[in-house]
């Protein structure tokens, strides 16, 4: 279940190459809010290649042969086009979400695990009914759901979810018959 919601937080996104203007800066944009930043590069890297660029932190510009990164220390770096796939960025809310509805379902599994539990088994004749009242219950009940929740959305704000930005060549058109 968490390894499904897990891969529910990552979302791929095509861009036009070279990515125009506006979505490079909403690209830079989403990577200053998370700082994080990750350029996917072509594999194999074709021998010779000084890559990757050390600590990129968003796209200063792009073109149809090069790609500019800005990195950490402030300088840019240029690179062959050819040479990106893309790049990925965290998304640190849906990580938080997806993290808490891991850890919603798992409270709800620890539940129904007790309840069956409890419940398993014949009745036996002249055993006195429990005295927990709802009160009792949601005393047990609500740590099980809430814990797991606030647990999971931490370690779901702080893992992230990915939202990759790929960049395809543009397709061209038919030619007319």
């Amino acid at each position: 279940m968490s390894a499904c919601l897990l891969a529910a937080g990552c979302a791929h996104e095509y861009l036009p190459r070279p990515p125009p203007p506006a979505d490079i800066a909403r690209v830079n944009e989403a990577a200053a809010d998370n700082d994080w930043f990750r350029v996917e590069y072509v594999e194999p890297l074709p021998p010779g290649t000084d890559l990757p660029v050390e600590r990129p932190i968003g796209i200063a510009s792009a073109d149809d042969r090069q790609i500019s990164l800005v990195t950490r220390a402030g300088d840019v770096k240029t690179l062959p086009a050819q040479l990106v796939r893309g790049v990925t960025v965290k998304e640190r809310a849906p990580g938080a979400l997806y993290g808490g509805l891991a850890g919603l379902g798992w409270g709800a599994l620890a539940i129904g695990g007790l309840y069956l539990l409890a419940n398993l088994g014949p009745e036996e004749p002249g055993v006195p009914a429990s005295p927990c009242d709802a009160g009792c219950k949601a005393k047990v009940f609500v740590p099980l759901m809430v814990v797991p929740t606030i647990i999971g959305a931490i370690v779901g704000y702080f893992v992230g979810g990915r939202r990759t930005f790929e960049l395809v060549p543009p397709t061209p058109l038919p030619t007319p018959l």
